[in-house]
C-alpha cells in the first residue's frame, strides 16, 4: 500500500460494540495506520465518554455476575465450587470481595488502567488528543440540553448522538 497522509478521528460510538478493541475492524485500522502515514486522533470529550461508558459497562457486568454467582451459591452452596473471576480463582461466596473497586464504586484505578490499555492498543500520544475549544463548547452544551438541532429530541441522551 502506498503511503499518504490521512487523519482518522475516532468517535465514542466506535467503542460501543468492541470496548477491548479485539475485533477485525480495530485490527484492520491498526494495520492501515502501520502501512500508511495515517494519524489517529481523538477529541478529549470522546476520551471522557469512553471512560464513563467503560465503567458503566463493567459495573453492569459485575452486577450481573455477582447476581448469577449468588443464585449459583443458593443451589450449590453446600459444595462451594471454585470459579475463575476477575483474574483469580475464588470460592463462590468470596467473589464480591474480589472486586472491591466494582463493589464499592471506587473505580478510578480500574478506569485509568482501561484508558492506558486503549492508549497502548491505539498507540495514542498526547499530541493525538483534540482539546475542547471552549469558544463553541458552551453553545453545543446549551443546544444539547434544550434539544435544539442538531440534537433532535428528548431521546438524545448524549452529545455524541447528535443528528445532522
Amino acid at each position: 500500500m502506498s503511503k499518504h497522509e490521512c487523519t482518522i478521528v475516532i468517535d465514542t460510538n466506535q467503542f460501543c460494540s468492541d470496548m477491548m478493541l479485539s475485533g477485525l475492524r480495530w485490527k484492520s485500522l491498526a494495520e492501515y495506520i502501520k502501512k500508511t502515514d495515517a494519524c489517529l486522533q481523538m477529541p478529549r470529550i470522546v476520551w471522557q465518554e469512553i471512560y464513563r461508558n467503560y465503567l458503566k459497562t463493567i459495573g453492569s457486568h459485575y452486577i450481573n455476575a455477582a447476581s448469577a454467582i449468588e443464585k449459583l451459591n443458593h443451589h450449590v452452596g453446600f459444595s462451594s465450587p471454585k470459579v475463575n473471576f476477575w483474574g483469580g480463582s475464588f470460592q463462590m461466596n468470596d467473589v464480591r470481595g474480589a472486586c472491591t473497586e466494582l463493589a464499592t464504586g471506587d473505580t478510578n484505578e480500574l478506569g485509568k488502567a482501561y484508558l492506558a490499555y486503549i492508549k497502548g492498543k491505539l498507540n495514542l500520544k498526547a499530541k493525538d488528543f483534540i482539546e475542547i475549544d471552549s469558544a463553541w463548547f458552551d453553545e453545543i452544551v446549551e443546544r444539547a440540553i434544550n434539544h435544539v438541532k442538531p440534537f433532535a429530541d428528548e431521546s438524545d441522551k448524549e452529545i455524541g448522538r447528535a443528528h445532522v
